[in-house]
């Protein structure tokens, strides 16, 4: 099993590569250091878990992390500051 990604979290994640400055090839890599997980640009590798939007890949992660994520959901949840991306079991 791998990590669950909803819908909303889907759309989320493609708003925000759309408006981060990006090469055609790079997407969203959801990362883990030092416990915690984070977001940055990187290029898709073969192996990795891939997130897809509107039929377009918008996060990967590598199978390490997936694998540590299993059974986890990435969700958006509302905040005073706006929309966030939010892991929950």
């Amino acid at each position: 099993m791998a990590l669950i990604v909803t819908e909303r979290a889907s759309v989320h994640l493609h708003e925000a590569l759309d408006n981060t400055p990006h090469e055609d090839n790079e997407v969203l890599r959801l990362i883990q250091s030092q416990g915690e997980f984070s977001l940055l640009l990187d290029k898709q590798q073969e192996d990795d878990q891939v997130i897809e939007h509107a039929k377009s890949a918008v996060m990967v992660i590598e199978p390490e992390v997936s694998q540590s994520l299993s059974g986890v959901t990435l969700d958006v949840i509302e905040t005073p500051e706006g929309s966030k991306l939010s892991l929950s079991t």
